[in-house]
């Protein structure tokens, strides 16, 4: 059982061996909380102040005679359930496995989180009863609903108003294609605070304009060494004379 140390209770100020829970009510502290974490050590020595949260141990009989005394408040039920830890290490594994499935697209992902589950039944890491205490039921009542009305909405061509809408918003937006996604990539990872892209962008077009003027200069080199072997003048030193 949870109580409250109540405001102007006579327990105030006193420790719990001084109150002596045993003696008086014939119950026996077994836990304390005490605003954001339980108090262990020392536990007798420990003095109560208000607000304080007790875990009292005892008899049905004797919580009631607990609960006409004006020094606590809120008499609720607590239950403890011990800690199987000797599991673990394989639930550890277990878990590990499955989202490594699911992660990889190894199987998909339903099938992997539905075999984790039957596989932490299967190795005793949760009982059945367990399993089946923790199935929410609220799960099934949103499934049940949502199929229903979607159905529903196909049919009466809600579905399909929607959908025509949201054409309508998204019709003048360009798609981002991949290469845009890439040179935004780029962008972001090689930003130049100190402004010297522009010196960079410039180089690379004058790099660009060179390797296109290259085979137009070489055409013309074989030109002129063709008309020096037929024993043609020169267009360069033709042009010259003339000027």
């Amino acid at each position: 059982m949870q109580v409250i140390v109540a405001p102007h209770s006579p327990f105030i100020g006193e420790t719990i061996a001084a109150v002596d829970f045993l003696k008086t009510f014939n119950v026996v502290v077994v836990g304390m909380w005490r605003r954001q974490s339980w108090i262990r050590d020392r536990l007798s020595q420990v003095q109560l102040r208000e607000g304080d949260l007790l875990v009292l141990r005892g008899t049905p009989d004797r919580f009631a005679e607990l609960a006409s005394h004006h020094g606590v408040l809120m008499m609720v039920p607590f239950s403890g359930q011990p800690r199987r830890r000797q599991h673990a290490v394989r639930a550890t594994l277990i878990v590990a496995a499955v989202v490594t499935a699911a992660a990889s697209s190894v199987v998909p992902a339903q099938l992997a989180f539905l075999g984790g589950a039957v596989a932490l039944i299967l190795t005793g890491c949760v009982s059945a009863e367990h399993a089946y205490r923790e199935i929410d039921v609220r799960i099934y009542v949103m499934i049940a609903g949502v199929i229903p009305l979607g159905l529903g909405m196909e049919k009466t061509g809600t579905a399909a108003f929607l959908a025509e809408q949201l054409q309508h918003v998204t019709v003048g937006w360009s798609p981002l294609r991949r290469d845009d996604r890439a040179l935004l990539g780029r962008g972001a990872r090689h930003a130049d605070p100190l402004g010297r892209g522009d010196d960079r962008a410039a180089r690379a077009d004058f790099a660009g304009a060179r390797g296109r003027t290259r085979p137009a200069a070489a055409a013309v080199h074989r030109l002129h060494g063709a008309r020096r072997r037929d024993g043609l003048p020169d267009a360069r030193s033709a042009t010259t004379a003339t000027c």
